[in-house]
């Protein structure tokens, strides 16, 4: 799943342009490392944090 589709998805951000400004400026990290690039792609996995800002973080719960 895209990057800033994740975002949107999950409501952590309003938009996908906000989301793309926000991995450009260095402002989300998945599992602790920073979202390099727009264009990356997500596996899903269970347990993941994605945290957006200093305040705002997921925890992915997958049901089976």
């Amino acid at each position: 799943m895209p990057v800033t589709d994740l975002l949107v998805t999950l409501e952590l951000l309003p938009s996908k342009s906000e989301a793309r400004r926000m991995i450009q400026n260095g402002g989300v990290k998945i599992n602790g490392a920073k979202a390099e690039s727009i264009h990356a792609d997500i596996a899903l996995e269970h347990g993941m944090i994605i945290q957006v800002g200093k305040r705002k973080f997921v925890k992915l719960q997958m049901h089976q």
